[in-house]
């Protein structure tokens, strides 16, 4: 049975819903995986939102942290979709309503790797389509490989507070872009009120 749970979100004013699952690969052909990720984790987080049109638009920035027996300390790095490597956007999935879906592996499974992904869903605090983005939901998930066995470390909810500590790694790899914190995403929307109040 795979490991699932609801996170609930707000944006643009409207409430939603995702759905995670983390489930074990036991069919790498019929995912477009390569055999060697039998056994490895599969997620996929889907979007449920009162949404339409360019309203609709979010994005899926991902980032992973490793240790193995070389590595103790954990070494988070951005995780892009391979298609976007070179390009200018953090984001690892874009669209209306977009879903994650991730399927990791390792060709050698003998080695010892901690493999944990921090996965933000993301929105503009204002226009759509704006290099200005801030967290609106976040979950935690992973593998252990250990001698060969693959242990999948289930889907949890992530505290927004996390995004800090991946603000200056983001802003580092993307200069044009604005990564902004759940309180200043509040106090640029408590902004825009005052100068609409002020502007009637």
């Amino acid at each position: 049975m795979p490991d699932a749970f609801v996170l609930n979100f707000a944006v643009r004013g409207v409430e939603g819903r995702i759905s995670v699952t983390l489930t074990a690969n036991d069919d790498p052909e019929s995912l477009g995986c390569d055999p060697a990720a039998a056994g490895f984790p599969v997620c996929e987080a889907t979007l449920e939102a009162p949404l339409r049109g360019y309203r609709a638009l979010l994005g899926w920035i991902q980032v992973v942290g490793t240790r193995s027996s070389h590595l103790h300390e954990r070494r988070f790095e951005i995780d892009p979709l391979r298609i976007f490597e070179g390009l200018e956007t953090p984001f690892a999935f874009y669209g209306l309503h977009p879903t994650l879906f991730d399927a990791p592996s390792r060709r050698d499974r003998l080695q010892h790797l901690d493999w944990l992904a921090h996965s933000f869903l993301c929105g503009s605090p204002s226009e759509p389509m704006e290099r200005i983005i801030h967290p609106i939901a976040a979950f935690q998930w992973g593998f252990i490989l250990d001698a060969g066995v693959v242990q999948l470390v289930n889907a949890q909810p992530l505290p927004l507070s996390a995004w800090a500590r991946h603000r200056t790694l983001l802003s580092t790899a993307f200069p044009s872009w604005r990564f902004l914190n759940p309180e200043d995403r509040l106090a640029r929307q408590d902004g825009r009120k005052g100068r609409t109040a002020e502007e009637s």
